[in-house]
């Protein structure tokens, strides 16, 4: 799965996931991370990315209720030119 080789990518790269949790709060230099103990750690950084949430993107499912030719599940497909698949 492609989030098993995301994993295992940023894991050569160094980077540490956090996973099965959620973020309680962000404050100046530190993420406080909830797990599903209901435990909270701290993990400090500089520089925060924060990616979540698991629903289809609103503008997405409205893409692909117009063009029929898109049918993956969560992002739209382009050819190799970055071309907006069934657009033509």
């Amino acid at each position: 799965a492609i989030s098993n080789y995301t994993a295992a990518q940023f894991q050569r790269a160094g980077v540490k996931l956090v996973l099965n949790s959620r973020v309680g709060a962000v404050e100046d230099g530190i993420v406080k991370v909830v797990n599903k103990q209901n435990e909270t750690s701290e993990v400090p950084f500089g520089a925060c990315v924060w990616a979540t949430g698991i629903a289809m993107n609103p503008l997405i499912k409205a893409i692909q209720a117009k063009i029929p030719e898109q049918k993956h599940f969560r992002s739209i497909e382009t050819d190799e030119f970055m071309r907006v698949r069934g657009s033509d």
